[in-house]
């Protein structure tokens, strides 16, 4: 039933977004853009997304039964060694016999080869559901979907980077502007962008994507909230319909100084930033759903403010924005302090500033605060829109996502 479920909801999402006229929003839109796709886009969009998910579930069946068939091979392998344990002892003065120690050695062996079989199988099916959930190993042919993320490389510095194709099937590229690719398979969208660059008088030369896919089916995980929220910090992603707008209208609210109007979505992608900009106030008053973006765990969702602040956010006390004064300067670890502090898994020495400058450059001032603390080096003055990370030291790495651009 909850497959049956899932299935409607993501058709009537396809339908919807098949009809969503892309007026409304605050994207620019392509010279070239032959407009919306057709209904028979969205529909092969909707056949790839149910396929996708049906090998989800299969690989998960699969997994199961791994995992069930190892439990059982657990259990047999404790047997023949306490069989093998027995028959090693003197029982009511019987002499332990060899051939039938050898035959329970030869037991175990085998039962142990058994058990090491399953765990490399349990090993590699679980490497399998774990690259289709990030939708790894999509081909030339793949037809692409709303919610998908598209790697573009071409000769045109300014276009290279992470888009997400949005809810009505288009990206949304600098100079370009939406171009629809929903319900295309990856080569005809290389052709349909490089088409697009050449209206606006660029040379990309040849266009090549990496698609990363959406996968119906995994499990939701969180992603966490950033700057003019009422309650900023993890948010569990929405199972029923996990986009940005929806899980906005469930983070219970906004303040006051919010700008609902340039939302952004951060995201790092296999060692790739991707930054959208959403006008989540015309979403959430019907217009420009056809905007709307898919979110993943991890995700960083960023409502910035009408008046002067930084932002705070990683292993501190509250996430969460501060205020900047004209008539006083604040520092990084000051905007730390007022934020109640770090917590006992924050990395001191690898706190980081991300700042965006007026020429769009964008930057990653280092904050080692074990040192500034100690007086050994400066502190960093904010700016307005700064944004503060401090890490956890159980990270590997430490989240490097730059700040983001309007589009």
């Amino acid at each position: 039933m909850k497959t049956l479920a899932a299935h409607l909801l993501m058709t009537l999402l396809f339908t919807a977004a098949a009809r969503l006229a892309p007026a409304g929003t605050n994207d620019a839109r392509s010279k070239t853009d032959p407009g919306p796709p057709a209904a028979a886009d969205f529909q092969r969009a909707e056949q790839e997304s149910l396929k996708r998910k049906l090998t989800f579930e299969r690989l998960h069946r699969e997994q199961n039964r791994v995992k069930d068939h190892l439990a059982t091979a657990e259990k047999d392998l404790l047997l023949v060694r306490s069989k093998l344990t027995a028959s090693r002892e003197p029982q009511g003065g019987r002499t332990p016999s060899p051939s039938e120690t050898a035959a329970w050695e030869a037991a175990v062996k085998a039962a142990e080869s058994e058990l090491a079989r399953l765990e490399t199988a349990l090993q590699e099916v679980a490497e399998r559901v774990h690259a289709h959930a990030r939708g790894w190993g999509a081909g030339p042919s793949t037809v692409i979907t709303p919610g998908d993320t598209l790697h573009v490389r071409s000769a045109e510095p300014s276009i290279n980077g992470l888009y997400q194709v949005r809810q009505g099937g288009y990206v949304i590229m600098p100079r370009t502007g939406r171009v629809y690719v929903v319900g295309k398979q990856v080569t005809q969208a290389e052709a349909l962008i490089a088409g697009a660059l050449a209206g606006q008088n660029f040379a990309p030369g040849e266009v090549s994507i990496d698609l990363t896919c959406v996968v119906p089916g995994e499990e939701p995980g969180h992603v966490y909230l950033v700057g003019e929220f009422n309650r900023p910090g993890p948010l569990e992603i929405p199972a029923d319909n996990p986009t940005l707008v929806t899980a906005v209208a469930k983070s219970g609210g906004l303040t006051a100084d919010a700008d609902p109007t340039r939302v952004k979505l951060l995201r790092r992608d296999n060692g790739k930033e991707l930054v959208e900009e959403v006008n989540v106030q015309a979403m959430l008053g019907g217009n420009g759903l056809a905007s709307d973006l898919v979110i993943k765990a991890g995700d960083l969702i960023v409502v910035p403010s009408f008046a002067p602040v930084a932002y705070v956010t990683g292993k501190v006390a509250t996430n969460g924005s501060v205020r900047l004064s004209a008539h006083e300067e604040l520092s990084a670890y000051s905007a730390i302090v007022r934020s109640g502090g770090t917590t006992q898994e924050a990395d001191l020495e690898k706190v980081y500033v991300l700042r965006e400058h007026r020429n769009g450059q964008r930057t990653r001032i280092p904050v080692n605060l074990k040192e500034v603390q100690a007086g050994k080096t400066p502190d960093v003055i904010l700016q307005r829109g700064d944004m503060v990370v401090v890490p956890d030291t159980k990270e590997s790495t430490s989240p490097k996502l730059k700040l983001p651009f309007r589009r």
